[in-house]
């Protein structure tokens, strides 16, 4: 028998400007490359890898059809779900988010990612393009959240899902997780 007498929790801070962009790239090596270039760079507050599998499940998901009642969204969502079923099977995905306490840096933030990626070797499959439209970002973020039972729900008949935590470099990203496949 035990109990808690102190927790020490170290929150991230919800900063008032934001920009997401989800970046579509012909290779998960190539998107795995852009992680580890952005990292490098620090321009960026988080990164989510999203492999072709997980692309095919957002294509599949009711709340990419495009019917949100909001035209803006409705658009970006069928020039998304257009994108993403001309995809082969080697693509990935990067869902970035930029964070920032001022609308200049968020600016300056937001030209040195696409900067930085458009000047890699590490081309993406359409022009990147970040928005502050909150209901874009929820957009891009709820694909993301609902993958884990999305991926799960489809896999093949007789087939084990596998859902862990996997540290690696992110040097060895793209490596991993094609061989965890």
């Amino acid at each position: 028998l035990g109990f808690v007498s102190n927790v020490t929790m170290e929150t991230v801070p919800d900063y008032r400007y934001k920009k997401t962009s989800l970046i579509l790239f012909p290779t998960m090596y190539q998107a795995c490359d852009a992680a580890a270039l952005l990292k490098e760079s620090g321009s960026v507050n988080a990164a989510e890898l999203m492999d072709r599998p997980s692309l095919r499940s957002a294509e599949m998901q009711g709340s990419v059809s495009g019917e949100s009642g909001h035209p803006e969204l409705d658009e970006i969502v069928r020039n998304f779900v257009c994108s993403i079923k001309s995809l082969d099977e080697n693509a990935a995905a990067l869902l970035i988010e930029i964070c920032c306490d001022t609308e200049q840096e968020l600016e300056a933030r937001s030209a040195a990612v696409a900067k930085t990626l458009n000047d890699s070797p590490n081309k993406t499959v359409q022009d990147i393009v970040f928005t502050s439209d909150p209901l874009v970002s929820k957009y891009y973020w709820d694909i993301r959240k609902g993958l884990i039972p999305l991926v799960g729900g489809n896999r093949k008949r007789g087939s084990t899902y596998l859902m862990e935590d996997v540290a690696t470099d992110v040097s060895r990203l793209a490596s991993m997780g094609i061989d965890i496949k």
